[in-house]
């Protein structure tokens, strides 16, 4: 991921940054059996139709750590680049800034709005 993309996230969460639902699960298969994935969706607000959403999916989410949810903030996603730190299969590091909700570290990002 290069940083116009990291920038184009950004803008995304900006125009979103309401959490709708958040997922983390385990692919149970012989290439991945240690490796968790989450995926988080998120929007202008939950509770229209139509609205603008982006879903973001973390592979082999590392370090992760939730705070309070039970909320309904408008949250702000740092993603910093840390590949350069050859950390083992860690090359971003995700962090809710504003309330402290989410912080982990994963390999890679997808992600794509609808």
């Amino acid at each position: 991921m290069n940083n116009e993309q990291l920038n184009e996230i950004y803008e995304l969460i900006k125009k979103t940054g309401y959490i709708q639902s958040l997922n983390i699960y385990r692919e149970m298969n012989d290439e991945s059996t240690k490796e968790y994935s989450l995926i988080l969706v998120i929007s202008t607000c939950p509770f229209y139709e139509g609205d603008a959403k982006v879903k973001f999916i973390f592979k082999n989410v590392q370090e992760f750590k939730l705070g309070d949810i039970n909320n309904f903030y408008k949250v702000l996603f740092e993603i910093q680049d840390v590949s350069y730190r050859q950390l083992e299969d860690i090359k971003y590091y995700v962090n809710e800034i504003e309330y402290n909700m989410i912080s982990f570290g994963c390999s890679d990002i997808e992600y794509e709005t609808f």
